[in-house]
């Protein structure tokens, strides 16, 4: 694989909530000098990718549901790995994780753990949690600049640098 580019998969909330976006953005941006990042879209503003010109904007239909859901499972079987913010509670994020498990796909969740309205301290999904191993990976961090040599850590892994 070291001479094809490394196609990333970004998984980032959508529906569920896009106080992130930002975030998502600046990740992606990131990502984007380790390889090509087939969900670059996750970071933007207007979700509106190619596949999707043909809906109109901020109108939901089963039919664009299922070009949304036919796409990023193209999307994840073309990845060669995943990574995923995981701080919003999204079950399509869930959803394309458990998808990237049974692919056998390299994994980094990222997420920040949240105060819940009772005091305690909400945290990743066990599901997500709990299937750690050398090559799915979970990373609970506070800021933005914890992520880069983590992110970098675990490319390198997957997909080390070409030798001189």
């Amino acid at each position: 694989m070291t001479s094809e580019r490394l196609k990333i998969y970004f998984c980032g909330s959508i529906r569920a909530g896009r106080q992130d976006a930002l975030l998502y953005r600046r990740i992606i941006e990131m990502l984007s000098g380790y390889g090509q990042v087939l969900t670059e879209h996750i970071g933007l503003d207007d979700l509106m990718t190619p596949h999707l010109a043909k809906f109109p904007k901020g109108v939901e239909s089963d039919e664009k549901d299922k070009v949304i859901h036919d796409v990023d499972m193209e999307w994840l079987h073309q990845a060669h790995v995943v990574i995923a913010e995981c701080t919003q509670p999204s079950i399509g994020v869930g959803f394309e994780l458990g998808v990237a498990w049974k692919l056998n796909l390299p994994t980094l969740a990222l997420y920040r753990p949240q105060k819940a309205p009772n005091g305690t301290t909400a945290g990743i999904s066990a599901m997500i949690n709990g299937c750690k191993n050398d090559s799915w990976q979970v990373f609970n961090y506070q800021e933005f600049d914890e992520l880069e040599p983590v992110i970098s850590k675990f490319l390198e892994k997957i997909h080390p640098a070409p030798q001189p």
